[in-house]
């Protein structure tokens, strides 16, 4: 992965932290019991993927 990406990607995982941490989860569309915890680059797919957290 390039710096740019990994770049992009530590300050989209920061900005969801604090989000999160003040009470602003965003949520799945089709199960709001879960939220957006993080993304990542998956290298095998080429893809950024979401990574969710169950609501406790």
């Amino acid at each position: 992965m390039n710096m740019a990406l990994k770049t992009l990607i530590e300050s989209i995982n920061s900005q969801i932290e604090v989000l999160v941490k003040n009470g602003y989860e965003i949520h799945d569309s089709d199960n709001l019991e879960y939220f957006l915890g993080s993304i990542k680059y998956d290298s095998r797919d080429d893809l950024i993927k979401a990574n969710f957290m169950e609501k406790e």
